[in-house]
């Protein structure tokens, strides 16, 4: 049980990890949302974002389940588990959000680019699937 739940958490940093790594090739490639292209790709990285975020959330709540559940079942050998699969996981998560508030907040080009630009940036963060 406890090695299928590090499992679980070695799954939770790999996705982390290649979030990590989709968010900085974009913003190593696009400074700033300067043509129709840069938008495109911006597009793309708010697309599969959002479809990862809901594929990984009913895996985070079985997570936080579990996670109580080792702790009630092996006391203090649970509790030191959960805490060296979990750390990781959230500081790799909160790495990838902060990168991705960087990608949300990139300067545009012109109005239209802008606009576009903080539209899609406002679904990638208040709703759950694309819109755009």
């Amino acid at each position: 049980m406890i090695i299928s739940y590090i499992a679980l958490g070695i799954c939770f940093v790999g996705i982390a990890l290649w979030g990590l790594r989709e968010v900085k090739q974009f913003l190593v490639a696009y400074s700033t949302i300067d043509s129709a292209p840069a938008l495109e790709a911006f597009k793309r990285l708010a697309r599969r974002n959002m479809i990862v975020t809901l594929i990984y959330l009913p895996f985070g709540l079985v997570s936080l389940l579990w996670s109580v559940y080792l702790v009630f079942q092996f006391a203090l050998q649970g509790l030191v588990v959960v805490l060296a699969v979990q750390t990781p996981v959230v500081f790799f998560s909160f790495r990838l959000n902060k990168l991705e508030g960087r990608a949300r907040s990139l300067d545009a080009a012109n109005d239209t680019l802008k606009e576009e630009h903080r539209r899609v940036a406002e679904s990638w963060v208040k709703k759950a699937l694309p819109d755009f």
